[in-house]
């Protein structure tokens, strides 16, 4: 069954623009880890200024969070009737992140019983030291775990915090979409957002680390999240999505209003992670401006944003986000290790130059997982297809061509569905 969304685009295949605020996103973490907190600079120095630029470049894990909320969201409406909607969504989900995962897992593990603490050097250290227990790891509970000690130690896993918040996800989501009314769906879930500020300044009043908890736990997080599952929603209203297409102009002011909003903290150092801003409305707000700009992508297919976002760069770092994602901190880490003996910094030109080619590493290890091991999982996961509804089984049903959804069933197969991390 094939249709056509109101804007006449195609509802089946890969939506580009996905692949390219995957790969913004991506960017964005990288920016982070790599250079945003490991370059220290004088206050007041044209170096400092510059790297006011990047204090909100750990936002790209909401980027994430929303994409994976608008994928995953849109899939369950899709097929919320399916006879096998539970055993097929968690399969393919199965294929498409446990096993790059769990290698990982694997291979830390292995260093870690290897001595990998002490292989001499502050940068094995860094990657290794303060573990937590490791039965969170296969449970995904590694997120509860770092917000009671405060920290995403060990280092060299810490990314894998927003895994756990979306595997969370991925355990409560399906339930509403399957068994909530189609009528009442949209107001529990708005209930649910709603109370993600309000869960997280209690956090940030009460808890002792609660900067940390309301960041990386998920009812806390859950307005990131459903912030995709709303555009999913929105997308598949027909009336709705029509006033979206002739209010584009108005979807690009609340953009720039946030966008200026977003540079005010950036200059007033109001952006730090579990900060008093970031925990109450801050996130919220994050979430928001990247729910609309995935709006404003959607319907202006002709658009700047929308050509900017199917460029093949940004499509081909969106493909291998998922493993650069869970490798680059390692890596990045292994590099220094081996050449310096230090613990990732960039105060000097040598240092610079070794930031760049674990970049370069990453890209290539990244690229060479998709390519060799992480397609072949996919495949697998391909395998299970969703069932149509019994009492559908009879009936011969008619693309609805005027339907303004744009279809992203298909999308789950490619789709990375990656955290960030921010730590």
């Amino acid at each position: 069954m094939s249709s056509v969304s109101a804007n006449g685009r195609p509802t089946s295949g890969r939506i580009v623009e996905i692949d390219g605020l995957r790969g913004i996103a991506i960017l964005l973490v990288v920016l982070w880890h790599y250079f945003a907190i490991q370059t220290p600079a004088r206050h007041g120095s044209l170096l400092a200024a510059a790297l006011t630029s990047l204090r909100l470049t750990w936002s790209g894990v909401d980027l994430f969070f929303v994409l994976s909320g608008f994928l995953i969201g849109g899939i369950l409406l899709d097929v919320r009737d399916s006879a096998n909607y539970f055993s097929t969504f968690y399969r393919r989900r199965f294929f498409r992140i446990v096993p790059l995962y769990a290698l990982l897992g694997v291979l830390y593990a292995t260093a870690l019983r290897a001595g990998g603490r002490n292989w001499g050097g502050t940068s094995w250290h860094w990657l290794f030291d303060n573990p937590i227990p490791w039965s969170a790891f296969p449970l995904f509970l590694q997120n509860v775990a770092m917000s009671f000690r405060g920290s995403f130690d060990p280092l060299v896993l810490g990314v894998t915090w927003s895994l756990a918040v979306e595997e969370q996800f991925y355990l409560t989501l399906p339930l509403l979409v399957r068994f909530v009314p189609r009528k009442r769906l949209v107001h529990v879930l708005v209930a649910i957002a709603v109370l993600a500020p309000v869960w997280r300044t209690l956090s940030l009043c009460f808890l002792p680390r609660g900067g940390i908890v309301g960041y990386v736990s998920m009812p806390m997080r859950a307005d990131s999240l459903l912030a995709g599952v709303f555009t999913a929603i929105l997308i598949r209203t027909k009336d709705a999505w029509a006033i979206v297409e002739q209010r584009r102009g108005w979807l690009k002011v609340a953009v720039l209003v946030l966008a200026a909003a977003g540079l005010c903290a950036m200059a007033f150092n109001a952006t730090g992670i579990g900060s008093p801003l970031m925990s109450t409305v801050g996130c919220s707000g994050l979430a928001l401006f990247y729910a609309l700009v995935l709006l404003l992508a959607l319907s202006g297919p002709s658009g700047r944003l929308s050509r900017f976002l199917r460029g093949r760069w940004l499509g081909a770092l969106g493909e291998i986000a998922y493993g650069t994602y869970l490798l680059h901190v390692a890596i990045i880490g292994i590099c220094f290790g081996l050449i310096f003996g230090w613990s990732p910094r960039v105060t000097t030109f040598a240092e610079f130059g070794v930031t760049l080619l674990a970049l370069a590493v990453t890209v290539v290890t990244a690229k060479a997982s998709w390519t060799f091991f992480e397609k072949r999982m996919v495949i697998v996961g391909k395998r299970y297809s969703y069932d149509e509804p019994p009492e559908a089984r009879s009936t011969v049903r008619q693309p609805d061509r005027e339907a303004p959804a744009l279809g992203v069933a298909g999308l789950l197969d490619d789709c990375s569905s990656p955290s960030l991390e921010a730590s």
